[in-house]
């Protein structure tokens, strides 16, 4: 028996991903339209988001981040909605359709193509341009709810996300327009994602906004740029979050400017 190559290996685990992801959604659409229909079963949410979550973390593994994007947007959606009566939203069908189409292709789709694919609201349909896209990056789910779905109201398009490594491959990817971070997040500081979103050539134009508990004389809140707003946690984050971004065009003027450490 000849040695396969990584290649070919590559290849042969990116056909089990996609049978299995098949059979998956085929799992996912029927806990989706029976709960749309009026057949509520007890746990049906639960083992909904459990098979996305499965689908969300091996389609990084095996190379479909796209699916893993929009698992995750999926999840987001849903999960905001535990103990409500309904669950099965349109822009779940929608979400559900595309990683259909994904699957069917049998390749990854450019997160640039995903991005302009993502089921928005009626409102941003209706806008001549197109709203401010923000990655909002938090693990604590209660709190990057509750923000994702205050900034929508102000009308802003929100990626919400949980991981700082999945973030930094979306950011890099899709350019958003503004990246909005919780400074502890489970892995990697957001405090490094802004460092890190800021040192690279290709996202070093993307301007940041970190969330924190922290004083500013706490280490990491220090070794921050100086042009990099900082908003306390809190019951006014929200608006604080929006003042900053109408604030950060001006801010953000000199890349060279010194740590925020070294400001006088």
């Amino acid at each position: 028996m000849r040695n396969l190559d990584q290649g070919e290996i590559l290849k042969r685990l990116s056909e089990e991903f996609v049978e299995e992801t098949k059979e998956r959604l085929e799992k996912l659409w029927r806990l989706f339209e029976a709960d749309r229909s009026g057949q509520h079963v007890d746990g049906a949410l639960n083992e909904f988001l459990r098979e996305l979550h499965t689908m969300k973390g091996h389609g990084s593994v095996f190379g479909f981040q796209s699916v893993t994007v929009a698992a995750h947007h999926i999840e987001d959606l849903v999960s905001s909605l535990i103990g409500e009566p309904n669950w099965t939203l349109p822009e779940v069908k929608d979400l559900l359709l595309l990683i259909d189409d994904i699957i069917e292709s049998g390749a990854d789709m450019p997160l640039k193509e995903l991005q302009e694919k993502l089921p928005w609201s009626e409102q941003d349909e209706a806008r001549d341009e197109a709203p401010i896209t923000i990655v909002w990056v938090c693990s604590a789910r209660v709190i990057r709810h509750k923000v994702r779905r205050d900034l929508e109201v102000f009308g802003f398009r929100v990626i919400s996300m949980h991981d700082a490594f999945e973030a930094m491959r979306y950011i890099a990817n899709v350019m958003p327009d503004v990246v909005i971070t919780s400074a502890t997040l489970d892995g990697l500081p957001g405090t490094d994602l802004v460092r890190a979103v800021d040192a690279m050539n290709t996202t070093k134009h993307i301007p940041s906004i970190v969330v924190t508990s922290f004083d500013q004389s706490h280490p990491d809140i220090m070794a921050l740029p100086s042009y990099v707003p900082v908003v306390r946690l809190g019951q006014n984050m929200v608006d604080e979050i929006v003042g900053a971004l109408t604030g950060l065009e001006l801010k953000r003027v000199d890349p060279d400017r010194p740590l925020r450490a070294l400001d006088s």
